[in-house]
């Protein structure tokens, strides 16, 4: 564990002679135990040890190994969870849905999902709180068969999505509404997670599909086509990708909270450092087992282009707010809206920022 050391005050007396300008006349002055008693106090301080937590197991539950998870997989090579007394190992979940279900039922301890997928849950009484983002906003691509070129190539065609409701396919419908198609010019069909997706649309039963990246410049290196991003909505600012979230009682026991709070700040404070960009390639490339220049293409599109990775994962209530009104739109919120505060902790994330610092 980390230890704190406290400075021991160390403080020396000089006793002075007359050749040093006293009246040797003068008598020296008596110490007495009251006024001795503050450097004995002092220089039997000791450095103090944080607390010291058991060992335990943390699951961490992820729809598919997307990049967009980097801080997990940064923090699993560094050692981070480690040093908060954790034995973190990662379980895909296949889907955000299924991941808030697995958190609140305990099965893992943390979940990724998507905001909507989260407040729904909670909204429904899972035991979960969100307690970070992965990303500022929402960069989801839209990729199309090669024979598909143009945004009106998919009138009447099929597009696969992960969800007929929530955050990917309302941005999904601006997006392709910007580039001049209505609700009734195309069909979606689910299609799973970005892995899913990417079967389907590499089988032909879709004509695009929308991933998340490194996925898509794989594919496109294959000849697919890019047709755009999300990430050009102004929408897609004020929502993040994919949020964590908590199971209540496990996160109050042990500070565990706080614990896994820190590992998340210290890992998404490293990745925005150019300083690691390489490195980060590297551990990323090699857990999800993906091209490195693709994971570096990724990276540069959310750091360099969109500015859109998160210093430290805090989440705000604007977010929330703008997941709610989403979701009121889709019907699966009721007006009056609750509060953005029911949903999610910011203090996990506040509490680790003031103690480790911000990034430069």
């Amino acid at each position: 564990m980390r230890k704190t050391t406290l400075a021991t005050a160390m403080v020396v007396l000089g006793v002075f002679t007359a050749a040093c300008g006293s009246d040797e006349n003068e008598p020296e002055a008596e110490t007495t135990p009251d006024a001795a008693a503050p450097e004995t106090e002092a220089a039997e301080e000791t450095e103090t040890e944080a607390p010291d937590y058991p060992v335990e197991d943390l699951l961490i539950g992820l729809p598919a190994p997307n990049q967009v998870y980097s801080a997990v997989y940064v923090a699993l090579d560094q050692g981070w969870f480690e040093e908060e007394s954790f034995n973190a190992d990662v379980v895909i979940t296949q889907s955000s849905t299924a991941s808030v279900q697995q958190a609140a039922s305990a099965s893992v301890h943390v979940g990724a999902a998507t905001p909507d997928a989260a407040v729904f849950g909670i909204n429904e009484g899972a035991n979960v709180t969100i307690m970070a983002k992965t990303i500022e906003g929402s960069p989801l691509t839209v990729v199309a068969r090669p024979d598909v070129t143009d945004w009106e190539d998919l009138h009447d065609a099929t597009i696969g999505v992960s969800a007929l409701k929530g955050g990917e396919i309302a941005l999904l419908r601006r997006l392709l509404e910007e580039n001049g198609l209505g609700d009734g010019d195309y069909d979606v069909i689910v299609s799973g997670a970005t892995p899913g997706k990417a079967a389907a649309l590499a089988e032909g039963s879709v004509a695009a599909a929308v991933l998340f990246s490194p996925t898509d410049f794989a594919l496109q290196a294959e000849g697919f086509t890019i047709l755009g991003s999300t990430a050009e909505l102004p929408l897609a600012e004020q929502i993040p990708l994919t949020v964590y979230v908590i199971n209540n009682e496990w996160a109050a026991e042990n500070d565990r909270g706080d614990r896994l709070a820190r590992v998340f700040v210290r890992a998404n404070q490293w990745l925005a450092d150019p300083a690691n960009r390489d490195e980060a390639v590297e551990i990323f490339a090699a857990a999800a087992d993906q091209q490195p220049e693709h994971v570096a293409a990724t990276y540069e599109l959310w750091f360099d282009q969109f500015d859109i990775g998160t210093p430290d994962g805090l989440v705000t209530a604007e977010e929330i707010q703008n997941t709610l009104e989403m979701m009121a739109a889709d019907g699966d919120v009721s007006e009056p809206l609750p509060d953005p505060a029911e949903f999610f902790d910011p203090t996990f994330i506040e509490n680790a920022v003031n103690e480790l610092g911000t990034s430069d």
